[in-house]
């Protein structure tokens, strides 16, 4: 498997976002307004189609053994195309958001770093059970 499928880097990037978020906010950083409800609510939904998408496609991602052979594995599954073009999506909205809004990097930053966190928290439990020994 991947090593981009493995619960210790995937608490690590969920702890890494949480830590990006929080020094951003510490620092003063603007919150872009609209941005973080369509950030937010994109990464839980791209989250949850992933996490889909790993309950239902076990054997493409255990057998994935490059980030393209995820890749793959995620669009088998209708729910893993819809996370990626989901996640594209989200991505436009929120730049746009942020641009038409408080266009400076920190704004966006925030942005990005939440809805990674909001992602990989959610995905998180798709991870974990593609991992469990006999599921």
């Amino acid at each position: 498997m991947h090593w981009s499928l493995t619960p210790g880097f995937n608490l690590l990037l969920v702890c890494a976002w949480a830590a990006v978020l929080a020094a951003l906010m510490a620092l003063g950083a603007p919150l872009p307004g609209l941005a973080l409800p369509i950030a937010g609510l994109g990464g839980m939904l791209v989250g949850a189609f992933q996490r889909r998408a790993m309950g239902a496609s076990r054997d493409a991602f255990r057998s994935a053994r490059t980030a393209l052979e995820v890749r793959a594995a995620l669009r088998t599954t209708a729910s893993g195309r819809a996370a990626l073009a989901l996640q594209y999506a989200a991505w436009i909205l929120s730049f746009a958001a942020v641009a038409w809004r408080d266009p400076s990097l920190p704004a966006l930053l925030v942005a990005a770093a939440l809805f990674f966190l909001a992602r990989d928290a959610t995905a998180l439990p798709g991870v974990l059970r593609l991992n469990r020994p006999g599921t």
